[in-house]
């Protein structure tokens, strides 16, 4: 089992952005955003379950409307903002 260094600061920047940490369905948790009416954006740990194991190399950031995924993009070490951006998210 891989082990990952988690943010302690992570959960106050998410709710500094605007973020709720919510129940997707399944017993998983995410950070979640909407953004307008039909576009949200979700943050997880990199298999998409939950949000407790969130790290610099472990997180997902999909950005969805009423169709589904949009965009995906997946840790790269870099910050949460610079992941934001990726998916066309506007912080």
């Amino acid at each position: 089992m891989q082990t990952y260094k988690i943010w302690p600061t992570f959960n106050i920047r998410m709710k500094v952005l605007g973020f709720s940490c919510d129940q997707t369905g399944g017993g998983c948790r995410a950070y979640i955003k909407a953004l307008d009416d039909t576009r949200y954006v979700m943050v997880t740990d990199r298999e998409g379950c939950g949000v407790d194991r969130i790290g610099p190399d472990n997180w997902l950031v999909g950005l969805y409307d009423e169709n589904g995924e949009v965009s995906m993009h997946y840790a790269d070490g870099g910050s949460i903002d610079a992941a934001l951006r990726a998916v066309g998210v506007q912080i």
